[in-house]
C-alpha cells in the first residue's frame, strides 16, 4: 500500500499541472494564461530579471526534485531531460534509491510507467489541454522555470496558481530554480514544488529521449481514478 501511494503521488505531481477545469475569465492584454501565445515583448521579464530576452535552447538535462506538500507530504528526486518542442523525460526516485516511475511526454501524450508496480498512466495532451488550457509548450516552460512572471496563471476565479521563484541567470537566459503549483481538485487543495539544480544543468547537447515501454500485463491508471484518489486523501 505504501508503494502504491508513492506511484500515485508521482502521477498526481504530474497531472496536477493539467487536471483542473479552468473557468473562463476576462484577460488583460499583458496577462499570459495557459494556451495563449507567449508575449513577444520581454520587457516585463527584463524588469524583474535584468535580462533583455531569453536565449534559445534545444535540450537540457539536470537533477530535479518534486515535493508534494498537500494533501500529503512526499518528496521525490530524479533527472529531468527535455528536447525543446519535442519531448520530456523525468525519472523519479524515493529517498534517492527506489525508482518510483518514469514520466514521458511529447506533443501527443503524457505517459508514466512504473515497472516496479506494473502500473502505467497514459493520457493525450489534447485531453489535458482541454481541461486546463495548457499546451505541451506550457508544460515545458513550467518544468524549465521559464517565462518567470510570478503568479501568471493566478487570478480571480482561476483554480490553479503557478508561482516562479526569483530567476537565476543561465547560459540560456533567466530561469527560475523552483516553481510552486497549487490547484483545486474537487474542493481539495493540491500543492507541489518543482526544483531544478541549475548549476548542474547541461544545455544544448545532443539528446535522444526514448518513450518507455508499457510491459505486458501492466494495469492502466486512468485520470479519473487519480482524481478520485486525490479527492479522497
Amino acid at each position: 500500500m505504501k508503494y502504491n501511494y508513492l506511484i500515485y503521488a508521482t502521477i498526481a505531481a504530474t497531472v496536477m499541472l493539467s487536471s483542473c477545469h479552468s473557468r473562463k475569465k476576462a484577460v488583460a492584454a499583458d496577462t499570459y494564461v495557459p494556451g495563449m501565445t507567449a508575449p513577444v515583448d520581454n520587457s516585463a521579464v527584463a524588469s524583474q530579471t535584468g535580462a533583455d530576452t531569453y536565449a534559445a535552447w534545444t535540450s537540457v538535462q539536470m537533477p530535479v526534485k518534486v515535493k508534494v506538500t498537500a494533501p500529503k507530504n512526499i518528496s521525490l528526486s530524479g533527472t529531468l531531460k527535455m528536447v525543446a518542442g519535442e519531448s520530456v523525460s523525468m525519472s523519479l526516485r524515493y529517498l534517492g534509491l527506489m525508482e518510483v516511475g518514469t514520466l514521458y511526454a511529447d506533443k501527443d501524450s503524457v505517459l508514466i510507467v512504473s515497472k516496479m508496480l506494473d502500473l502505467y498512466f497514459s493520457e493525450s495532451v489534447a485531453e489535458l489541454q482541454k481541461r486546463s488550457g495548457m499546451s505541451f509548450a506550457d508544460m515545458q516552460d513550467i518544468l524549465l522555470g521559464r517565462k518567470a512572471l510570478p503568479d501568471r496563471f493566478s487570478g480571480s476565479g482561476s483554480p490553479i496558481s503557478i508561482t516562479f521563484a526569483a530567476p537565476k541567470d543561465t547560459e540560456v537566459g533567466p530561469v527560475s530554480p523552483s516553481v510552486d503549483v497549487e490547484a483545486k481538485v474537487k474542493n481539495k487543495t493540491m500543492a507541489l514544488t518543482i526544483s531544478n539544480t541549475l548549476d548542474r544543468a547541461a544545455w544544448n547537447g545532443p539528446m535522444t529521449i526514448t518513450r518507455p515501454a508499457i510491459g505486458r500485463g501492466m494495469t492502466r491508471v486512468t485520470l479519473d481514478k487519480v482524481l478520485a484518489l486525490l479527492s479522497s486523501l
